[in-house]
């Protein structure tokens, strides 16, 4: 039982952990498109 939940909190940590990444990457592209617009 113990051993089951430890894994579901990985998964989710590993989703939570791709989705900040994903979100972090487009952020960066979003503010590389804004500098490229504004010169």
């Amino acid at each position: 039982m113990t051993r089951e939940i430890a894994d579901r909190c990985g998964e989710n940590a590993a989703i939570l952990g791709d989705s900040a990444g994903l979100l972090a990457f487009l952020h960066r592209i979003a503010g590389l498109e804004g500098r490229q617009k504004t010169k």
